[in-house]
């Protein structure tokens, strides 16, 4: 999989077995870069594209982005949204009768009440599961304490529900130590996921990882070929050359 942004010349190879850590000095460039990733992650228009054997993928709805460690929720709108339609397939397939039953009780109980007041009142005739889980404030139990476990709940969560599979963490590395990134990497490889840091320092490699720094002069080094590349020029996007990292 790829990840490749011809106007900063970026072009990036993901792998499930290799964590990838992209280091962005400039601030006016990181700035930049992360929003247009947030805005692209949001359904909006945006220069990156991400690919899969030159098949073009919709960033919204294959990847996930997480601006800080307090941005780790496994009961969002989109897992739960995801999490109810599930429920009510499973309810329809396999529990029909009870559905039906539970339905029944309800209407029977509302014209109950509704002939015990003086209103002239009209309900729906047929029962939602995805509606009855809102209403019982059905969500997922969170187990994780420490970051890590959240984190690794987090990835398993929205990648079997809303079928992502590449995660870009902001500034994640500072909050995770040595011990814990190789856990994090084992347990990525090991759900078939890409993981992407983007951090705002060079970070000490722990593991087989691929590393990719962009400085204050806006070169691109790659630091596991020691390779020295330089975008075109303080302008960017005047050169539609890519560089591949």
């Amino acid at each position: 999989m790829r990840l490749v942004n011809v106007e900063y010349g970026l072009s990036l190879e993901l792998n499930e077995i290799r964590a990838v850590i992209l280091v962005i000095e400039e601030k006016v460039m990181r700035l930049k870069i992360v929003e247009d990733l947030y805005k692209q992650f949001s359904g909006e228009e945006g220069k990156f594209v991400l690919s899969e054997d030159d098949k073009v993928l919709k960033i919204q709805k294959i990847a996930d982005i997480l601006l800080n460690p307090f941005s780790i929720d496994c009961n969002n709108r989109k897992v739960l949204a995801k999490l109810y339609q599930e429920i009510q397939d499973c309810g329809n397939e396999n529990f029909y009768s009870e559905k039906e039953k539970i339905n029944a009780d309800v209407l029977l109980l509302l014209d109950k009440i509704m002939l015990n007041t003086p209103y002239q009142i009209t309900t729906a005739l047929d029962m939602e599961l995805a509606d009855l889980c809102k209403l019982y404030h059905v969500q997922l139990e969170r187990t994780g304490d420490t970051l890590l476990e959240q984190l690794m709940d987090y990835i398993k969560v929205m990648s079997q529900l809303c079928e992502c599979k590449v995660f870009i963490l902001l500034n994640f590395i500072v909050y995770l130590n040595d011990e814990e990134r190789k856990h994090l990497y084992e347990f990525a490889s090991y759900q078939k996921i890409y993981l992407l840091f983007i951090e705002y320092f060079e970070p000490v490699l722990v593991a087989d990882e691929k590393s990719c720094i962009i400085d204050k002069d806006g070169c691109i080094i790659d630091i596991e070929k020691n390779n020295l590349q330089h975008l075109p020029d303080a302008k960017f996007g005047e050169n539609p050359d890519e560089f591949e990292v």
